[in-house]
């Protein structure tokens, strides 16, 4: 009886509070929540995405030079459910994410407030929750190690459960699953200088500095060189170099079904 269904519902509702005392303070917190039902086609198969809900939470605030930002977004998949399979997904993930910023005015002889300097830090934290329906974090159903047919006749109750060698012998044991959190660091610095003090060529140098604690690939260098040339208020001449890194998701990291 679950046939397609094609009809889509969004509902979304936003509140924002703004609070500045003074122009050297400012705070901001605001939330929301969404309620989605729609087809989603994935690499998978098509789902049904049947109440798909999403709450997010963001402060702000900056006195002077100095800001902040806290945010967090957590999903709920309701009733999503696949049409091959009838498969329920069942993720209750969230996202925290947490930055700062500060800036000033390097002393400079040769012209006033030449040189700005920009550095901050910033910190993702994804936990991953699906319950084995997405990724491997609990029971799936799935052989995910391989050890299926190997623990079938082996001639030993692995499992404890009275039977020996039994069908569903290797699937979905405790020592599949993974207890996935990640958290992802990052800290830059930054220049930016008004080289003649006319305010027509601006030189840029910056670095970044990343780490990702389920990547074995230590700590990130990324560095940027920009030179800007502004001859009036009708055109602007840039040159830039940067280097940056894209970081696999969650997803792709721990999706793990075994063939």
């Amino acid at each position: 009886s679950d046939y397609p269904d094609f009809e889509v519902l969004n509902a979304k509702a936003d509140i924002r509070i703004d609070y500045d005392p003074t122009e050297d303070f400012n705070f901001t917190f605001s939330t929301g929540y969404s309620w989605s039902k729609l087809n989603q086609v994935t690499g998978t198969g098509r789902y049904l995405a049947d109440g798909y809900q999403y709450t997010y939470y963001l402060l702000r605030s900056r006195f002077k030079n100095l800001s902040g930002t806290f945010y967090i977004n957590e999903g709920n998949s309701g009733d999503t459910r696949g049409y091959n399979l009838g498969n329920r997904i069942k993720d209750e993930s969230k996202n925290i994410s947490l930055g700062g910023q500060h800036w000033l005015w390097l002393p400079s002889n040769q012209y006033p407030k030449s040189t700005r300097l920009i550095y901050g830090f910033d910190y993702f934290k994804t936990i991953s929750n699906s319950n084995g329906t997405i990724l491997n974090d609990g029971p799936n159903g799935y052989d995910n190690d391989g050890d299926n047919a190997a623990l079938e006749s082996d001639g030993i109750d692995n499992d404890d459960d009275g039977v020996i060698d039994e069908e569903k012998e290797g699937i979905d044991e405790p020592d599949e699953y993974f207890d996935i959190e990640s958290n992802e660091y990052g800290g830059y610095i930054q220049t930016k200088t008004d080289v003649l003090g006319d305010e027509q060529w601006e030189l840029i140098v910056a670095a970044r500095f990343d780490h990702h604690d389920q990547l074995d690939e230590g700590l990130q260098f990324g560095p940027k060189f920009g030179l800007k040339y502004h001859p009036n208020e009708n055109s602007e001449w840039r040159l830039t170099y940067g280097l940056a890194y894209n970081t696999p998701t969650i997803t792709t990291l721990y999706t793990d079904l075994y063939y």
